[in-house]
């Protein structure tokens, strides 16, 4: 008796211009051909979010960014749910800046009473090689100083025009 492969029941499909954006409408578990067809254009898809990342960082930082925050529809999940280090991963992620970077920067006080102090570190390519320091409060874990620092972050993007506000 010969082995056989379970579970790879797959076509191969050649794929010849790469340059094209392709959907691919099958089902994982069904044998037959797949539809294939042409992906729509972004001018021809309805969401505000989606532009090409080109056209959004063109020239100076503060005015461009607020203008690409004010046509996003998309903003409320930067506002909402999850921890502020988890939100600014997605903005970062959302805009293709590079991630944040989290260094706890200072421990003082006693062993049983350490304080320790984190700065989140944003580098934004884009936009002169912009880079933005947040240090956070001290705080006796190293997870909720980091926390404190991403929510400096925000309060600075926030205020300084970055964001919109969140009354809009």
């Amino acid at each position: 008796m010969e082995p056989k492969l379970i579970g790879y029941d797959e076509t191969p499909i050649d794929v010849t211009d790469t340059n094209k954006h392709i959907v691919v409408n099958a089902d994982p578990y069904n044998k037959s051909n797949p539809e294939i067809r042409p992906m729509q254009e972004t001018d021809e898809i309805c969401s505000p979010c989606v532009k090409p990342f080109s056209q959004r960082l063109q020239s100076s930082a503060k005015g461009k960014l607020s203008q690409i925050f004010e046509n996003r529809d998309c903003s409320s999940d930067l506002s909402g749910t999850g921890t502020a280090r988890s939100r600014l991963y997605e903005l970062c992620a959302s805009y293709c800046w590079k991630p944040p970077s989290f260094e706890c920067c200072k421990a003082e006080g006693p062993d049983h009473l350490k304080q320790f102090t984190c700065k989140v570190t944003l580098e934004i390519e884009e936009a002169q090689n912009l880079i933005l320091e947040f240090v956070g409060e001290p705080l006796s874990k190293k997870k909720d100083a980091a926390e404190s620092a991403a929510e400096g972050a925000f309060w600075y993007l926030q205020h300084e025009g970055y964001l919109p506000s969140r009354g809009n």
